[in-house]
This record gives structure tokens, sequence and C-alpha cells, in this order.
């Protein structure tokens, strides 16, 4: 999903052969809480969601329902951005 204050688009990703067309659309004024509320939706709901994100943007304080047994993992391009990361998520930085 490309996020910005909303779901811009949605593109399946299911193997690494799928990332070189991937075409990642925003605007800015990111929040994720938006992205990750639009994943308690899919069916069957995702068990690893990965957020691509500078880390500039506002997290739920918590797992949103349905997201509670899944792998939520922020990849920063802003590695000081990983204290904002809340502890129940993952954060890796981008190098």
């Amino acid at each position: 999903m490309s996020v910005d204050m909303r779901v811009v688009d949605v593109v399946t990703v299911r193997r690494p052969a799928d990332v070189p067309g991937l075409h990642l659309l925003g605007g800015g004024g990111t929040d994720m809480t938006v992205g990750l509320d639009a994943c308690t939706s899919l069916r069957p709901l995702p068990d690893v969601v990965v957020v691509m994100t500078d880390g500039e943007t506002p997290w739920p304080s918590s797992p949103l329902p349905g997201l509670e047994a899944a792998a939520v993992i922020a990849l920063l391009s802003q590695p000081a951005a990983a204290t904002r990361v809340p502890s129940w998520m993952r954060s890796v930085p981008m190098r």
C-alpha cells in the first residue's frame, strides 16, 4: 500500500520478483496508522507487514485489532527515527 494521509494505491507483493515493478506513491504528511488500519481489512490478515518510511509519522501505541499476531517491521530511511517506533514493532534502519 502506498500511504500518506490515506491509502493511495494497493499492490500485492508475494515474492522478491514482484518488487522491481513496485512504485510507491504519496504526498507527504504521512500517517502510518492509516496504512496499518487498512491492513486489518485484508483477507487473509497479513502475517508480516513491512512499513517503509522515514519514520516521521504517528504510530499506534499498540497493535491494531487483527494485527496482534503479525510481525510489523518499520524499515526506516532515517535510522534516528527508531526511537519513535513503538516497542510492539521491530525497526530496521536502511543503509
